[in-house]
Protein backbone atom coordinates (compact mmCIF):
# COMPACT_ATOMS: atom_id res chain seq x y z
CA UNK A 1 0.00 0.00 0.00
CA UNK A 2 1.41 3.08 -0.63
CA UNK A 3 2.05 6.13 1.76
CA UNK A 4 -1.07 8.21 0.65
CA UNK A 5 -3.50 5.40 0.43
CA UNK A 6 -1.83 4.37 3.86
CA UNK A 7 -2.86 7.93 4.89
CA UNK A 8 -5.98 8.23 3.76
CA UNK A 9 -7.36 4.23 5.52
CA UNK A 10 -5.76 5.33 8.80
CA UNK A 11 -7.77 8.85 8.61
CA UNK A 12 -10.93 6.70 7.68
CA UNK A 13 -10.30 4.48 10.55
CA UNK A 14 -9.68 7.20 13.23
CA UNK A 15 -13.15 9.30 11.91
CA UNK A 16 -15.02 6.13 12.64
CA UNK A 17 -13.34 4.70 15.25
CA UNK A 18 -13.90 8.69 16.65
CA UNK A 19 -17.66 8.56 15.96
CA UNK A 20 -18.17 5.12 17.11
CA UNK A 21 -17.13 6.07 20.84
CA UNK A 22 -18.81 9.24 20.72
CA UNK A 23 -22.35 6.74 20.05
CA UNK A 24 -20.64 4.27 22.55
CA UNK A 25 -22.45 3.55 25.74
CA UNK A 26 -20.67 3.04 29.22
CA UNK A 27 -18.97 5.24 32.39
CA UNK A 28 -20.34 8.37 34.70
CA UNK A 29 -17.74 10.52 34.33
CA UNK A 30 -17.26 14.41 36.26
CA UNK A 31 -15.54 16.04 32.72
CA UNK A 32 -14.55 19.47 32.99
CA UNK A 33 -12.73 19.89 29.44
CA UNK A 34 -13.88 19.34 25.96
CA UNK A 35 -17.24 19.31 24.60
CA UNK A 36 -18.45 20.19 28.38
CA UNK A 37 -18.79 23.81 29.86
CA UNK A 38 -17.55 25.17 33.15
CA UNK A 39 -20.27 26.28 35.44
CA UNK A 40 -20.76 30.19 35.97
CA UNK A 41 -17.48 31.33 37.99
CA UNK A 42 -15.47 28.05 37.72
CA UNK A 43 -12.97 26.66 35.54
CA UNK A 44 -9.47 25.13 35.11
CA UNK A 45 -5.88 26.48 34.61
CA UNK A 46 -3.34 24.05 33.10
CA UNK A 47 0.40 25.04 33.09
CA UNK A 48 2.10 22.35 30.69
CA UNK A 49 6.13 22.49 30.35
CA UNK A 50 6.88 20.36 26.36
CA UNK A 51 10.06 19.54 25.40
CA UNK A 52 9.59 18.76 21.29
CA UNK A 53 12.37 16.79 19.38
CA UNK A 54 13.04 15.86 15.51
CA UNK A 55 15.15 15.13 13.24
CA UNK A 56 12.96 13.82 10.10
CA UNK A 57 10.40 15.48 8.46
CA UNK A 58 7.17 13.88 5.53
CA UNK A 59 7.33 14.96 2.02
CA UNK A 60 4.11 15.34 -0.39
CA UNK A 61 4.35 11.85 -0.72
CA UNK A 62 4.05 11.08 2.82
CA UNK A 63 7.85 9.58 2.75
CA UNK A 64 10.37 10.28 6.01
CA UNK A 65 13.03 12.98 5.15
CA UNK A 66 16.02 12.84 7.22
CA UNK A 67 18.20 15.85 7.45
CA UNK A 68 15.50 18.18 9.06
CA UNK A 69 15.68 19.49 12.30
CA UNK A 70 12.30 20.73 14.64
CA UNK A 71 13.69 21.44 18.12
CA UNK A 72 10.54 23.48 20.63
CA UNK A 73 10.79 23.55 24.01
CA UNK A 74 7.43 25.26 25.27
CA UNK A 75 5.71 26.43 27.88
CA UNK A 76 2.08 27.10 27.78
CA UNK A 77 -1.10 28.60 29.91
CA UNK A 78 -4.68 27.17 28.69
CA UNK A 79 -7.52 28.30 30.84
CA UNK A 80 -11.34 28.06 30.88
CA UNK A 81 -13.90 30.35 32.95
CA UNK A 82 -17.66 29.79 33.06
CA UNK A 83 -19.28 32.97 32.12
CA UNK A 84 -22.54 30.80 32.79
CA UNK A 85 -23.58 27.88 32.42
CA UNK A 86 -23.54 27.67 29.06
CA UNK A 87 -20.69 29.65 27.96
CA UNK A 88 -17.03 29.24 28.25
CA UNK A 89 -14.66 31.78 27.42
CA UNK A 90 -11.00 29.35 26.42
CA UNK A 91 -7.59 31.24 26.09
CA UNK A 92 -4.11 29.88 25.73
CA UNK A 93 -0.71 31.40 26.04
CA UNK A 94 2.58 29.99 24.66
CA UNK A 95 6.22 31.37 25.02
CA UNK A 96 8.61 29.10 22.96
CA UNK A 97 12.05 28.52 21.50
CA UNK A 98 12.30 27.25 18.38
CA UNK A 99 15.03 25.83 16.15
CA UNK A 100 14.74 24.31 12.91
CA UNK A 101 17.05 23.34 9.95
CA UNK A 102 16.23 21.66 6.57
CA UNK A 103 19.34 21.19 4.55
CA UNK A 104 21.03 24.52 4.26
CA UNK A 105 18.46 26.62 5.42
CA UNK A 106 18.28 27.46 8.96
CA UNK A 107 15.50 29.36 11.72
CA UNK A 108 15.08 30.21 15.53
CA UNK A 109 13.22 31.87 17.37
CA UNK A 110 12.24 32.68 21.07
CA UNK A 111 9.14 34.53 22.30
CA UNK A 112 4.66 33.81 21.91
CA UNK A 113 3.80 31.24 19.98
CA UNK A 114 0.00 31.53 18.35
CA UNK A 115 -2.49 32.50 21.53
CA UNK A 116 -5.85 31.67 21.02
CA UNK A 117 -8.67 33.48 22.62
CA UNK A 118 -12.58 31.66 22.09
CA UNK A 119 -16.00 31.04 23.54
CA UNK A 120 -17.71 27.71 24.00
CA UNK A 121 -21.58 27.47 23.83
CA UNK A 122 -23.69 24.10 25.19
CA UNK A 123 -26.28 23.73 22.65
CA UNK A 124 -27.45 20.56 23.38
CA UNK A 125 -27.79 18.04 26.76
CA UNK A 126 -29.49 14.52 26.97
CA UNK A 127 -28.42 12.50 30.22
CA UNK A 128 -24.68 12.17 29.76
CA UNK A 129 -24.37 13.36 26.06
CA UNK A 130 -23.41 16.70 25.27
CA UNK A 131 -23.28 19.06 22.04
CA UNK A 132 -21.27 22.47 22.03
CA UNK A 133 -19.89 24.43 18.99
CA UNK A 134 -16.67 26.81 19.93
CA UNK A 135 -15.28 30.26 17.91
CA UNK A 136 -11.55 30.84 19.06
CA UNK A 137 -9.24 33.46 17.12
CA UNK A 138 -5.88 32.60 16.85
CA UNK A 139 -3.22 36.18 17.32
CA UNK A 140 0.42 35.75 15.41
CA UNK A 141 3.19 35.50 17.51
CA UNK A 142 7.20 35.38 17.19
CA UNK A 143 7.38 31.32 17.14
CA UNK A 144 5.51 28.46 15.52
CA UNK A 145 2.15 29.60 14.40
CA UNK A 146 1.36 27.20 11.55
CA UNK A 147 3.76 23.93 11.85
CA UNK A 148 4.95 23.85 8.33
CA UNK A 149 6.09 27.70 7.55
CA UNK A 150 9.03 29.49 8.76
CA UNK A 151 8.98 30.72 12.29
CA UNK A 152 6.97 34.47 13.00
CA UNK A 153 4.65 33.49 9.76
CA UNK A 154 1.09 32.27 9.55
CA UNK A 155 -0.68 35.37 10.28
CA UNK A 156 -4.27 35.46 12.21
CA UNK A 157 -6.67 32.72 11.84
CA UNK A 158 -10.70 31.90 13.34
CA UNK A 159 -11.66 28.28 14.46
CA UNK A 160 -14.89 26.81 14.62
CA UNK A 161 -15.40 23.50 15.59
CA UNK A 162 -18.12 20.82 16.70
CA UNK A 163 -17.94 19.84 20.25
CA UNK A 164 -19.62 16.16 21.05
CA UNK A 165 -19.09 14.22 24.41
CA UNK A 166 -20.15 11.32 26.08
CA UNK A 167 -19.73 10.70 30.05
CA UNK A 168 -19.32 6.72 30.50
CA UNK A 169 -20.26 4.78 33.49
CA UNK A 170 -20.18 1.27 34.59
CA UNK A 171 -20.34 1.43 37.88
CA UNK A 172 -16.43 0.28 38.53
CA UNK A 173 -14.48 3.25 36.41
CA UNK A 174 -15.32 6.55 35.18
CA UNK A 175 -14.40 7.75 31.44
CA UNK A 176 -15.42 9.91 28.90
CA UNK A 177 -14.76 9.89 25.06
CA UNK A 178 -14.74 13.45 22.67
CA UNK A 179 -14.88 14.01 19.39
CA UNK A 180 -14.32 17.93 17.90
CA UNK A 181 -14.51 18.51 14.26
CA UNK A 182 -13.23 21.75 13.46
CA UNK A 183 -12.38 24.49 10.13
CA UNK A 184 -9.59 26.89 10.38
CA UNK A 185 -9.76 30.08 8.44
CA UNK A 186 -6.38 31.51 7.29
CA UNK A 187 -5.14 34.73 6.76
CA UNK A 188 -4.03 35.79 3.36
CA UNK A 189 -2.68 33.35 1.00
CA UNK A 190 -2.38 30.94 3.24
CA UNK A 191 -4.30 27.52 3.00
CA UNK A 192 -7.44 26.46 5.15
CA UNK A 193 -7.41 23.81 7.10
CA UNK A 194 -9.85 21.15 8.80
CA UNK A 195 -9.34 19.58 11.84
CA UNK A 196 -10.35 16.16 13.98
CA UNK A 197 -9.55 16.04 17.34
CA UNK A 198 -10.33 12.99 19.77
CA UNK A 199 -10.04 12.16 23.07
CA UNK A 200 -10.63 9.03 25.36
CA UNK A 201 -10.47 9.52 29.34
CA UNK A 202 -10.73 6.03 31.71
CA UNK A 203 -10.30 6.22 35.14
CA UNK A 204 -7.61 3.65 36.19
CA UNK A 205 -7.82 4.11 39.84
CA UNK A 206 -10.12 6.58 42.66
CA UNK A 207 -6.52 8.75 41.77
CA UNK A 208 -5.35 8.10 38.24
CA UNK A 209 -6.88 8.32 34.67
CA UNK A 210 -5.23 7.41 31.31
CA UNK A 211 -6.00 10.27 28.57
CA UNK A 212 -5.49 8.95 25.28
CA UNK A 213 -5.92 11.53 22.01
CA UNK A 214 -5.67 12.10 18.67
CA UNK A 215 -4.93 15.23 16.55
CA UNK A 216 -5.27 15.67 12.60
CA UNK A 217 -5.27 18.43 10.26
CA UNK A 218 -5.42 18.82 6.75
CA UNK A 219 -5.30 21.58 4.23
CA UNK A 220 -8.30 21.65 2.16
CA UNK A 221 -6.95 23.45 -0.58
CA UNK A 222 -4.38 22.92 -3.27
CA UNK A 223 -1.27 24.33 -2.81
CA UNK A 224 -1.27 27.75 -3.27
CA UNK A 225 2.06 30.13 -4.25
CA UNK A 226 4.53 29.16 -2.24
CA UNK A 227 2.62 27.31 0.13
CA UNK A 228 1.84 23.31 -0.08
CA UNK A 229 -0.51 21.00 0.48
CA UNK A 230 -0.43 19.42 4.02
CA UNK A 231 -1.25 16.90 6.93
CA UNK A 232 -0.48 15.98 10.07
CA UNK A 233 -1.50 13.17 12.59
CA UNK A 234 -0.60 12.98 16.08
CA UNK A 235 -1.17 10.63 18.59
CA UNK A 236 -0.42 11.08 22.75
CA UNK A 237 -1.01 8.95 25.27
CA UNK A 238 -0.83 10.53 29.33
CA UNK A 239 -1.89 10.17 33.02
CA UNK A 240 -2.99 12.34 34.94
CA UNK A 241 -2.84 11.97 39.04
CA UNK A 242 -4.55 14.18 41.51
CA UNK A 243 -1.85 14.96 44.20
CA UNK A 244 -2.44 17.47 46.73
CA UNK A 245 -5.29 18.96 45.75
CA UNK A 246 -4.38 19.11 41.84
CA UNK A 247 -3.71 16.65 39.02
CA UNK A 248 -0.53 16.29 37.56
CA UNK A 249 -0.18 15.27 34.15
CA UNK A 250 2.72 13.59 32.24
CA UNK A 251 2.58 12.10 28.63
CA UNK A 252 4.05 11.61 25.25
CA UNK A 253 3.03 12.22 21.73
CA UNK A 254 4.17 11.18 18.45
CA UNK A 255 3.59 12.08 14.23
CA UNK A 256 3.17 8.44 12.46
CA UNK A 257 1.65 10.25 9.71
CA UNK A 258 1.95 13.21 7.43
CA UNK A 259 2.40 15.21 4.37
CA UNK A 260 5.03 18.16 3.93
CA UNK A 261 4.56 18.13 7.84
CA UNK A 262 7.39 17.70 10.63
CA UNK A 263 7.78 13.97 12.43
CA UNK A 264 7.90 15.25 15.80
CA UNK A 265 8.08 13.36 19.44
CA UNK A 266 7.71 15.11 22.36
CA UNK A 267 7.34 14.77 26.46
CA UNK A 268 4.97 16.87 28.14
CA UNK A 269 4.27 17.61 31.90
CA UNK A 270 1.22 19.47 33.00
CA UNK A 271 -0.10 20.99 36.57
CA UNK A 272 -4.01 21.22 36.47
CA UNK A 273 -5.98 23.72 38.83
CA UNK A 274 -9.28 23.90 39.27
CA UNK A 275 -11.38 27.09 41.05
Amino acid sequence: MSERRRWRAIRTLFLMTGLGLVAWAGFSWEAHAGAWTQRRGEGVWISTVQVNRSNAAYDADGAVIADRIFHKDEASQYGEIGLSDQTTLVTRLAWQTVRMRAGPNADSAEGLGASEIGLRRQLHTAGPYVVSSQLSVLIPGEGENLSNQPLGEGGWASDLRLLAGRSLDEGVFDGFVDAQLGWRWRDGTRLDEARLDLTWGQALASRIDLLLQSHSVWSVEGGRGVQSSFAQHKLSASLLVEWRGRQVQAGVSTTPLGRNSQRERAVFFSVWRRF
